[in-house]
C-alpha cells in the first residue's frame, strides 16, 4: 500500500487521507488531499507524521492529526484552504475526527489534565480563533475513561461516537451528546426517546449521523457468544 483514503468531501471532489514517504526525512507518512484537478497534494505536517480524516462540504477545511515531533502522540489538527492548524499542542495523544458542511465544529478527542482521562472534544470557529470544548467520558468506578467523537450534525448541536468506560479494556458502548442532555451512553437515550432496542446486542459505536442529526448509524454486537458484530 502507498496510500489510503480515510475522508470525503460533502461535494465529492475532495479525497482525504495519507500517503507514504518511505525513506524521507520529516514523517514517514503526509496527510494527503486529493481532487481532479490538482491530484494527490502534500498537505505537509509538523515534522513528522499526519493524516487527514475528515472534510466540510467543499473541501476547504481539513481535519485530522499531526504526529508531534519530539514525543510522536497524534495532536488534533487542520487545515483551511491548505493551511495547517495544530488545535491540540500537547504530549497527550488527542484527534480530530469529524467537521461540519460549513467548516466551523470539529469534533474528535482530547485530555483532559484534570482527571487524566481522554473526552469527546468539540472546536468551535469564533471568528478568530478555534475554541476548545471537552463534551465528557463515560467513567466505571474507579477507572479512566476513553472517549471519542467521530460524527457531527450540521449545525454542531448533535454529537455521537463510542467510549470505553476503562481505557485498559476493548470493551466499548457508543454515546450521543446535545447541548440538553451532555454525553450520555446510547442504549439510554434511545430508550428515553422511545426507541425499541433487541437485548440481545449492545450498541458500541455510533459513527455517523445525518446532517439534521435525526438519522444515527449505529454498530452494535451479540452480548455472548460468538460475540458477532
Amino acid at each position: 500500500e502507498d496510500s489510503s483514503a480515510y475522508g470525503l468531501s460533502g461535494d465529492g471532489k475532495v479525497v482525504t487521507g495519507l500517503f507514504w514517504r518511505p525513506g524521507a526525512p520529516g514523517g514517514s507518512a503526509h496527510a494527503m488531499a486529493w481532487s481532479a484537478a490538482t491530484n494527490m497534494l502534500d498537505m505537509g505536517s509538523g515534522g513528522a507524521s499526519s493524516r487527514i480524516d475528515g472534510a466540510n462540504a467543499d473541501g476547504s477545511v481539513l481535519v485530522g492529526w499531526d504526529e508531534h515531533p519530539s514525543f510522536g502522540n497524534r495532536r488534533a489538527a487542520v487545515w483551511v484552504k491548505g493551511v495547517r492548524t495544530v488545535l491540540e499542542d500537547s504530549d497527550w495523544p488527542s484527534e480530530a475526527s469529524a467537521v461540519t458542511p460549513d467548516g466551523r465544529v470539529i469534533v474528535g478527542y482530547s485530555g483532559n489534565p484534570a482527571d487524566f482521562q481522554t473526552y469527546a472534544t468539540m472546536w468551535s470557529w469564533n471568528g478568530a480563533s478555534w475554541t476548545k470544548t471537552l463534551l465528557g467520558v463515560i467513567t466505571k468506578r474507579g477507572s479512566t475513561g476513553y472517549a471519542y467523537a467521530t460524527g457531527v450534525s450540521a449545525d454542531g448541536s448533535v454529537v455521537v461516537g463510542g467510549v470505553r468506560p476503562d481505557v485498559m479494556s476493548s470493551k466499548a458502548v457508543g454515546f450521543i451528546w446535545t447541548a440538553a442532555t451532555g454525553l450520555v451512553e446510547a442504549s439510554d437515550y434511545f430508550k428515553a426517546n422511545g426507541a425499541r432496542l433487541n437485548p440481545l446486542h449492545k450498541i458500541y459505536s455510533l459513527p455517523t449521523l445525518s446532517a439534521d442529526g435525526l438519522t444515527i448509524a449505529a454498530a452494535t454486537q451479540l452480548i455472548s457468544p460468538p460475540f458477532t458484530i
